[in-house]
């Protein structure tokens, strides 16, 4: 097997690893969700799972106003805050994370895919902030937030679960909807008010 240059070997090697790690054919990674009005953004997190009938009763649908299927172990993402898209995550999800930590790497991944088979756009996200902190940036947010006495941990210029949290901690002392999205607009509010 030669996966440097054979696209074949690369594709069969990377099907193996995904089998291996407990891909599951028939399940969806991801899809996009509607939120209703007043959805409480603190439930959208990675470690925050629930059946997905728990999230129909909440009033979650799929973007097309459609039942979400019956799977269990579901999470919300924000992966650009309350005014961003939001998605759905299942099993298959976390195999892909199992290859790469990064949920933005992992949502593209599939976002790559569902291109591949439906050529269905994201459709939500249109008021969403668009530019990304920088890594200095993050290290400077992750910093603030620390002084602040909002534990992120020690700064690394990634926005991982322990800097969300603490940005959800801030957030909720200043009656933001805790989205836990380390935006441009956070950073100016708290570095420089």
């Amino acid at each position: 097997m030669d996966i440097w240059t054979s696209l074949p070997d690369a594709f069969a090697s990377a099907a193996n690893y995904l089998s291996e790690a407990g891909w599951r054919k028939a399940e969806v990674a991801a899809l996009e969700v509607h939120l209703p009005d007043g959805f409480d953004y603190s439930l959208a997190q990675l470690n925050r799972r629930q059946h997905a009938l728990h999230w129909s009763k909440l009033g979650v649908l799929d973007i097309a106003g459609n039942a979400l299927p019956e799977l269990a172990e579901a999470a919300i993402l924000l992966p650009q805050g309350r005014f961003g898209p939001a998605f759905m995550v299942f099993h298959n999800f976390d195999v892909i994370m199992d290859w790469n930590r990064s949920v933005n790497y992992a949502l593209s991944v599939v976002h790559l895919s569902n291109q591949f088979m439906t050529d269905k756009p994201i459709i939500a996200g249109e008021f969403a902030e668009k530019q990304a902190l920088s890594f200095n940036q993050m290290w400077a947010l992750q910093g603030k937030l620390n002084e602040l006495g909002f534990d992120s941990g020690q700064p690394d210029g990634f926005p991982g679960l322990k800097t969300q949290a603490a940005i959800r901690q801030y957030q909720a002392g200043q009656n933001i909807p805790q989205d836990g999205y380390a935006s441009p607009s956070l950073y100016q509010r708290l570095l420089n008010p």
